[in-house]
């Protein structure tokens, strides 16, 4: 791990010296994933993905750490994400099959709240709507 430690360094400079720099972001976050700090790089990606977000592997990248964090729906929105800028990066479609097969990686639908003036009586569990009262 020396060695990685070594190369955050320089790139920590990197990004402070040039914080448009995309290229630095997304490699300072590569090397901090790489040494296993998964919330630094979570730091790092989405402001190279912000600068450049027409970029190769940006995406890819981000969607990597999502996933590692247990965030699978923004991670398959990344990969998915990828795969449109990029066609034929086949790591992305891997990613995006696997997710694809996990009930968590799929947004929840939004139940809308409940109407303030229904009278309709809720199923069992819920939750009742009392009706305004007519004065």
């Amino acid at each position: 791990m020396g060695n990685l430690d070594e190369a955050r360094r320089p790139l920590t400079r990197t990004v402070q010296l040039n914080p448009q720099g995309a290229e630095g972001f997304l490699y300072l976050g590569l090397t901090q994933l790489k040494m296993g700090n998964v919330d630094e790089a979570a730091l790092d990606v989405p402001k190279a993905v912000t600068i450049n977000p027409q970029a190769d592997n940006y995406h890819f990248a981000l969607g990597l750490i999502f996933k590692l964090q247990g965030n699978l729906a923004p991670a398959l929105e990344q990969f998915r994400a990828e795969l449109a800028l990029n066609p034929n990066h086949s790591p992305a479609r891997t990613q995006i099959a696997q997710l694809e097969r996990l009930p968590a990686a799929q947004p929840t639908a939004r139940t809308p709240p409940p109407d303030p003036h229904s009278t309709r009586v809720p199923e069992h569990g819920t939750s009742a709507t009392i009706p305004p009262m007519n004065q």
